[in-house]
């Protein structure tokens, strides 16, 4: 994967209610949408605009007939991501355009070709490509939960109130799902039921084990085996987050096994699994997969192609009920939009990371 501009550093980490908690990361800036990261205070930049139930950026949504001599299958894609009239968005749109050209390219049926008769060339006839069907994947991060608590797998209020307008942001939209997918952790099902009381719509989700987080405290463990007071001022929270991406870091390149927990590889198997489920189950519908941070980015990380360091720089970065969508084809998913808030933008004391 191309990565447009490198790395930039973080200013800060949190909202309203995290100041002084800062990252002590490099932040990837993703070739597609990477909204708030390096400045969480910037509710939703132009190009997190680009999210939409169904997004004009993927040129086989629309079944388009082309001339047969031109060959340009998806010469318009990625014109609708990024903000217009800027230099990013006009780079967004070009490294989308060529990527989904060359899906497209793959995923289409065959294009009929040209008839020649004997010493003439037949005059050029139009030709369409076989409808590709293509779906709609909206992965989820719970709400806040209890940082710092006993108990961290419990949605706090703040928690409770993200996913309900998250909900009832889907609701405006006319949004729908086909199937919905969760880990099985109690964050994940009082997300999704705090989502259900704003969409006003009841599902009945299925509960997927290789869907849950990674046990951060394990993971710190690994690295650090002595005590390790909790998190409760600034300073004890940046070490916090400086041991975990030190811990990821080694238990991805297989230096460490967490007690307790899978492999790396039989993490990233199991997350790879629900999205094979999603595409073979559900390749032509809207799907909704409520998860955490860590399976989130395992999934972008896998799909994208990326390097340990720029998964965990997405991991940690993540905010709570942050929406990322991916379109489901054939034989790939396709990342469109990555951690945005729409649901938050009249709302930034409500943006949190824990």
């Amino acid at each position: 994967m191309a990565l447009v501009g490198g790395f930039q550093p973080a200013e800060r980490i949190g909202g309203d209610r995290h100041r002084g908690v800062e990252s002590e990361a490099a932040l990837v800036v993703f070739q597609i949408v990477v909204d708030g990261l390096g400045h969480p205070h910037h509710r939703q930049p132009e190009a997190g605009k680009a999210l939409g139930n169904r997004h004009a950026a993927v040129a086989a949504d629309h079944h388009q007939c082309v001339q047969a001599e031109l060959g340009g299958v998806g010469q318009h894609s990625g014109r609708h991501i990024g903000s217009a009239g800027t230099e990013v968005g006009e780079r967004i749109g070009a490294i989308v355009a060529a990527q989904n050209r060359a899906a497209a390219a793959e995923d289409a049926a065959h294009v009929v070709p040209l008839q020649r008769s004997r010493g003439r060339q037949a005059p050029p006839r139009a030709a369409c490509t076989m409808p590709v069907t293509m779906g709609t994947l909206y992965l989820v991060r719970h709400g806040q939960a209890s940082f710092g608590a006993a108990d961290y797998d419990q949605l706090s209020a703040l928690g409770l109130h993200q996913s309900q307008r998250l909900g009832a942001w889907f609701r405006q939209r006319g949004t729908r799902f086909d199937a919905v997918l969760t880990g099985t952790l109690r964050r994940h099902a009082q997300t999704l039921a705090g989502i259900e009381t704003g969409l006003q719509v009841q599902h009945q989700a299925l509960a997927l084990p290789g869907l849950n987080e990674y046990d951060s405290q394990a993971v710190v463990q690994a690295i650090h085996p002595g005590p390790i007071a909790r998190a409760e001022t600034p300073e004890q929270v940046r070490q916090h987050f400086r041991l975990l991406r030190q811990g990821l870091l080694q238990w991805m390149a297989g230096t460490t096994q967490p007690p307790g927990m899978p492999s790396h590889a039989e993490f990233v198997a199991a997350v790879v699994h629900a999205l094979d489920h999603v595409r073979s189950e559900h390749a032509d519908g809207t799907v909704l997969i409520v998860s955490s941070g860590g399976p989130i980015a395992t999934a972008i990380g896998h799909i994208r192609g990326l390097q340990a360091q720029a998964t965990v720089d997405l991991n940690l970065h993540i905010r709570n009920s942050a929406v990322s969508e991916l379109k489901v084809g054939p034989k790939r998913h396709t990342l469109i939009s990555f951690n945005t808030l729409p649901h938050l933008d009249a709302d930034p004391g409500s943006v949190t990371y824990a």
